[in-house]
């Protein structure tokens, strides 16, 4: 059996079909070329948009973060200049705690000091470093002072006044007084001198007058505090703890008018 045998295709059959290509090839170029730019794989991008776009990323970081930080320091200025009580406020708020702090912590040292026991022996020299490191005394009369005191009699000196001049103050004041020595063997120091008024009046000299004692006015006694260490049994019955102690001292005598009477 013979092959079917076609005709050959002419010239213009030629002409037409490359026509035909040419128009296909030509669409789908434009359908490629109308594609999203989106859709293009990134790997085809040229290598100096990359680096553009990262020195711009970059730039604008650097700018948002100077942005931040100067924001930042300007409301810390304004605050500490509009808020000067506030910081003071919060110092002081500190200092206290860190007072606080070291009261709780230097306290329970304190107190085991002040309450430490003594034998018999060791409470003399205890008293007196502790006397003369936190509780300095005053100074006592001289010995002249006080032994002429010692042997003047306890009424109110108006012939002495007469007789001969007064060399002490306490003689010469308006409302004299003496000395008398007070003993307390449970204080540190256990002996002292207190004044004693020796006018219930007070002396008076007017002129060429002698002197009197006159009841228009009246000795009134001067009263100082004064800290002694009073010596305590510790816990176990043999030892001593010594404990500060105020006792109200006469030191001295002076002329004041009568208080008047409330009605």
């Amino acid at each position: 059996m013979r092959a079917p045998v076609f005709p050959r295709c002419s010239f213009t059959c030629r002409i037409n079909r490359s026509r035909r290509r040419m128009r296909a090839s030509h669409s789908s170029t434009e359908q490629q070329s109308n594609r999203p730019q989106s859709n293009r794989p990134q790997s085809n991008r040229p290598q100096s948009n990359r680096a553009t776009e990262q020195q711009t990323t970059e730039q604008q970081t650097t700018e948002q973060q100077t942005t931040e930080q100067q924001t930042t320091e300007q409301q810390t200025t304004e605050q500490q200049t509009t808020d000067p009580r506030e910081s003071q406020r919060f110092r002081m708020d500190v200092m206290k705690q860190v007072v606080l702090i070291l009261a709780l912590v230097l306290a329970p040292a304190w107190t085991c000091k002040m309450h430490r026991c003594f034998s018999e022996r060791e409470l003399q020299d205890a008293a007196e470093k502790r006397l003369r490191s936190h509780y300095p005394q005053p100074a006592e009369p001289s010995a002249a002072a006080a032994s002429a005191s010692a042997s003047s009699p306890a009424s109110c000196p108006v012939e002495l006044y007469r007789h001969q001049p007064p060399q002490q103050v306490s003689d010469r004041s308006a409302s004299p007084w003496r000395y008398v020595l007070r003993t307390n063997k449970d204080h540190f120091p256990s002996t002292y001198a207190e004044a004693q008024c020796l006018c219930s009046g007070c002396i008076l000299v007017q002129g060429n007058n002698p002197p009197t004692e006159s009841h228009d006015y009246v000795s009134v006694p001067i009263r100082q505090s004064r800290v002694f260490l009073r010596r305590e049994l510790c816990s176990d019955g043999e030892q001593y703890h010594l404990k500060p102690v105020t006792v109200d001292v006469v030191v001295g005598c002076t002329c004041a008018r009568y208080r008047p009477r409330a009605s």
